[in-house]
């Protein structure tokens, strides 16, 4: 009996960037810390900002119609205090540690993300192959 070779299909989306948050960091300041208030987790901040940003102009895009990704993930192992690691997916090799009330924005500057131009539309070419 011969086994099936596993299949890799390429899917399109829209992200200039993946941004990885550490969850774990984000549970110790128990969602407080970062937002206009102060009353939200960095995730949810910089979702917001993305979602407000020129780029988006308004329009409910989530997940891989989003302009850019944030994505939640498990300990990082830098465990900062006061504070939450994030690691930008094009920069792998440098870590940043967003303290408590640090803005979205200056997160997202610092991580070199420009949210500028317009998102690619459902008619553009797609990306080069896997």
């Amino acid at each position: 009996m011969s086994v099936k070779p596993a299949t890799l299909t390429p899917n399109r989306a829209h992200w200039r960037a993946a941004i990885l948050v550490c969850k774990k960091c984000q549970k110790k300041l128990h969602g407080e810390g970062f937002g206009p208030d102060g009353d939200m987790s960095l995730s949810k901040a910089l979702k917001r900002a993305v979602k407000n940003s020129p780029a988006a102009k308004g329009a409910k895009l989530k997940g891989r119609r989003a302009p850019m990704g944030i994505v939640e993930v498990g300990c990082l192992k830098l465990c900062p205090k006061k504070g939450v690691t994030v690691v930008v997916g094009s920069r792998p090799d440098r870590w940043l540690v967003a303290g408590v009330g640090a803005s979205a924005e200056a997160v997202l500057a610092e991580a070199g993300v420009d949210l500028a131009g317009p998102v690619p539309s459902r008619r553009d070419p797609p990306p080069d192959s896997l």
